[in-house]
């Protein structure tokens, strides 16, 4: 068992134990697929797009801004290859 930590606006560093292996989400070396080419998470699509929350994500998928993969009820993945052609889509150019 290993210990998940996540920095928090806290003083304290906040871990947990997990049950899940120490880079279980990274593809193998014998794997195909990239880490691009892969479906990420609410929390994985915060950390790689900046944001404060996942309720940022949840108002951008509201909105139509992002596309999203629905694989049940509650459960959403994104493709960050997508999800970037969608923020370059409504990205505002500067005028020179």
């Amino acid at each position: 068992m290993a210990l998940l930590c996540s920095a928090s606006p806290r003083p304290a560093l906040q871990c947990r134990p997990t049950t899940k292996k120490a880079g279980a989400h990274a593809p193998s070396p014998n794997s195909k697929l990239g880490y691009s080419e892969r479906l990420l998470t609410k929390a994985e699509l915060r950390d790689l797009l900046n944001l404060p929350s996942t309720r940022s994500i949840d108002e951008l998928v509201r909105r139509r801004v992002i596309s999203s993969v629905r694989m049940g009820w509650r459960t959403v993945r994104f493709d960050p290859v997508a999800v970037r052609a969608d923020l370059d889509r409504v990205t505002v150019k500067a005028v020179s």
